[in-house]
């Protein structure tokens, strides 16, 4: 089996802790929907978009991505007597 047919979708229920995606908005290499997708199998997972941005989003300029995981990393995770966080 090739890694073009590997998937894992039916494992990412399984993610417990919780987990930032981020993605450019014009990222051609993994479709908006990929993204999308993830973001709703990873049950604790927040989603990000970057805008005007590729899949290298990091390059042009890495301050928007510092601090989307500087804010992700400043939270403790979430125990069960707090509010969730917000996803979107």
């Amino acid at each position: 089996m090739g890694i073009g047919e590997f998937n894992s979708q039916d494992l990412l229920h399984n993610i417990k802790h919780e987990t930032l995606i981020i993605t450019g908005t014009q990222d051609r290499l993994v479709r908006y929907s990929h993204s999308v997708r993830l973001y709703e199998l990873i049950p604790n997972s927040i989603i990000r978009f970057l805008p005007k941005v590729g899949h290298l989003f990091y390059v042009p300029d890495p301050h928007p991505t510092a601090k989307l995981v500087n804010d992700f990393l400043a939270f403790p995770p979430s125990s069960s007597n707090d509010p969730p966080r917000s996803r979107l």
